[in-house]
């Protein structure tokens, strides 16, 4: 059976075919300078993307890709949450440097997009426990960018960080779509949804105040895209100790997706028992974060969604 098989000229055709792919692919994984290559993609990334990254090894994914480990993006040092009180007598320590480390992060070339033109190129990210994949192309006139996924571990994400709390559950969909005309995304179209579960706050400090333990339940975010502009169309938290919605959320895109800004009220309603656990912090509430007719406590949103700002209203 074997021998016939092999006297079929397709067959021997791909046999070869397959032979010195594999011979191609363990030469250049044998003799290529990936140190010299992983101190190109340092480089061209702080000169072109302003980002500031380490990374632990660099391989090919296929014959058209790479893939990256332990990747660390270090972030600006004003991001960094301040140490904690020096002790009298001692020196305050230093600030701990702010970072995000992603395990696996893999981009493909399209052979057929760029055939035809354009550049495509596929690409996943394994980080905080989850992983995400996705396509972004570029043609003349039009970009587009799409990704799917989820399994993301909050407690073992940046968001202490950015937001300053601490906050555990599973993102468990991630989806999103743009679509523009031109070379960035201020004018985009598109959708993004996030799911999660099991959302709740062990504590942190925003804006300087001290928040307590905080069972929030599941995630639902649904923001369509039109015109660059972003608008919340739901964001719901519904758990044991609060409901969380969110009114008139908009985010307006920039050509630097990290640059863009949020407007919006975030509503907040906890329980009468949530309220009995923590009574001091009710009257406190009461005084700076009075409630509306309908229960809800209103905090304004605003400034640059890598580092946003919250402000009660009264």
């Amino acid at each position: 059976m074997l021998q016939r098989l092999l006297e079929k000229g397709w067959v021997r055709g791909l046999l070869y075919s397959w032979f010195f792919s594999a011979a191609l692919a363990l030469f250049l994984w044998a003799t290529f300078p990936m140190d010299a290559l992983r101190d190109r993609i340092v480089e061209e990334a702080r000169a072109k993307a302003g980002l500031d990254l380490e990374i632990g090894r660099v391989g090919f994914a296929g014959l058209t890709g790479l893939q990256l480990r332990e990747v660390t993006i270090l972030l600006d040092p004003s991001l960094a949450p301040p140490p904690p009180p020096a002790a009298e007598g001692e020196e305050p320590p230093a600030p701990a440097a702010p970072k995000v480390v992603l395990d696996r992060v893999s981009a493909k070339l399209e052979l057929l997009t760029l055939a035809r033109g354009g550049r495509g190129v596929s690409f996943s990210l394994e980080a905080f426990g989850g992983e995400l994949q996705g396509r972004f192309e570029q043609g003349k006139d039009r970009q587009q960018l799409s990704a799917k996924g989820g399994g993301f571990l909050l407690a073992r994400s940046p968001l202490q960080l950015f937001a300053g709390v601490d906050l555990e559950g599973v993102l468990g969909t991630v989806e999103l779509e743009l679509a523009s005309e031109g070379k960035d995304f201020s004018k985009a179209e598109g959708k993004l949804v996030l799911k999660g579960e099991s959302f709740t706050l062990h504590g942190g400090t925003v804006q300087g105040f001290e928040l307590p333990k905080i069972v929030l339940g599941a995630l639902d975010v649904r923001v369509p895209i039109d015109g660059g502009k972003a608008t919340i169309e739901a964001l719901s938290l519904n758990g044991a100790d609060m409901e969380v919605a969110i009114d008139g959320g908009l985010v307006r895109l920039a050509p630097k997706l990290s640059q863009s800004t949020l407007a919006g009220k975030l509503k907040i309603k906890p329980s009468d028992e949530w309220w009995n656990r923590n009574e001091m912090l009710k009257n406190m509430a009461n005084f700076a974060l009075p409630a509306g007719k309908d229960g809800f406590r209103t905090i304004t949103l605003s400034g640059q969604l890598q580092k946003p700002s919250f402000r009660p209203q009264k």
